[in-house]
């Protein structure tokens, strides 16, 4: 497993927009995103400490591929990993503020495993480009990404 470094997902504009809480596609910018390359990860932790990715594509390895604070003081953690086929597994691993570690799910996932499993992992799931395929084209019927956000504000977890 390669980390591939330099890879940014998120431009200045999806920042303004997103603390603005005008931001209406987040889910193009954040979650995985599949490249040619492998794919790009992006998520909202202001309070971490740390944050990487954990998955099938890197054994499950939270030193493996980390991500990195955009330095704008977004909360937005970003970063990219080489090795990663459409359909695997994987979960954020975030350490807070107080030193708690926290494996969590993309709350932004296009598709996620059935809650009763061990893993309750969510699958990479984009076209090259980020598009969406298959069955979550229908974007018309998905809810809007600010309620998304908001069940998860509110509910203090990401699950």
């Amino acid at each position: 497993m390669t980390h591939v470094t330099g890879t940014t997902v998120v431009g200045d504009q999806d920042v303004y927009f997103f603390r603005e809480g005008t931001h209406t596609r987040l889910y193009d910018i954040l979650g995985c995103r599949l490249d040619p390359a492998g794919a790009s990860f992006g998520v909202w932790a202001p309070n971490a400490r740390a944050v990487s990715v954990i998955g099938e594509f890197n054994g499950w390895d939270g030193a493996a591929t980390p991500l990195h604070p955009r330095g704008d003081a977004s909360g937005l953690w970003e970063g990219a990993a080489a090795g990663v086929a459409r359909g695997m597994a994987y979960k954020y691993r975030i350490v807070t503020a107080a030193g708690a570690v926290l494996e969590k799910a993309d709350p932004l996932a296009l598709f996620a495993e059935v809650a009763t499993r061990r893993c309750r992992s969510t699958r990479c799931t984009s076209a090259p480009g980020g598009a969406p395929t298959g069955a979550s084209r229908r974007t018309a019927k998905r809810p809007s990404t600010s309620r998304a956000m908001r069940r998860t504000w509110d509910s203090r977890t990401w699950n």
